[in-house]
């Protein structure tokens, strides 16, 4: 990772507040994922007259930051992270019908990703909102990010893309200029030909990694 540019490191704690958590959250996305910090929470247990101890990775959520970025009146209450798009797809019925057919394309987008193994899909779980985050796979982050806050947004982030796809980034950039920023909503079209585009940038992150 050194050779990278990149560092790693794991803090061990017995518990963590949520200005540490989100002070993680904030350092990873101002270096672009070069500085990776992993919160390990670990808690003793006494199970049948013996002492474990059961440790637990708590992860920031970075899609926070992604609403203040854009400008948007997010609330600020913690969210919380659970792994799959179940919890997502949950909040798709309550949205106006006539939001709810893509939101459904996002999300078997997004399916799709996962079965081919270019992404590891999170639900964050906030009040009023919800962010599905197709991460890279071995990674803490994506390139972007989808909202269902009474309707669909997509959010990208710009250094990933930058760093792990800047090939498809080009082409991103000439079909649809000035969308491809950090932290804001994607105007254009969610149709079949910007979806395209945006899984070739995870093909091609897998492949450069390969």
């Amino acid at each position: 990772m050194l050779a990278e540019g990149r560092l790693r490191a794991v803090i061990v704690l017995d518990e963590a507040p949520a200005d540490l958590v989100d002070l993680v959250g904030y350092l990873q996305d101002v270096t672009s994922d070069r500085l990776a910090l992993d919160l390990v929470v670990v808690t003793a247990y006494e199970v049948a007259g013996h002492r474990i101890l059961v440790p637990q990775l708590i992860e920031p959520d970075r899609s926070q930051l992604t609403a203040e970025l854009a400008g948007t009146s997010k609330p600020t209450t913690a969210s919380e992270i659970v792994r799959g798009s179940d919890a997502f797809a949950a909040t798709i019925e309550p949205v106006p019908t006539d939001q709810q057919a893509t939101l459904r394309r996002l999300l078997e987008w997004a399916r799709e990703l996962e079965r081919d193994g270019l992404a590891s899909l999170y639900t964050s779980i906030g009040k009023g909102r919800w962010v599905l985050n197709p991460r890279l796979p071995g990674q803490s982050r994506g390139m972007v990010s989808i909202w269902n806050d009474k309707g669909p947004y997509l959010s990208p982030y710009r250094s990933v893309f930058d760093q792990e796809a800047p090939t498809t980034l080009a082409k991103l950039d000439a079909a649809a200029p000035n969308e491809i920023g950090r932290g804001n909503y994607i105007k254009a079209e969610y149709d079949e030909s910007l979806l395209t585009l945006l899984r070739d940038a995870y093909l091609e992150a897998k492949d450069r990694r390969a």
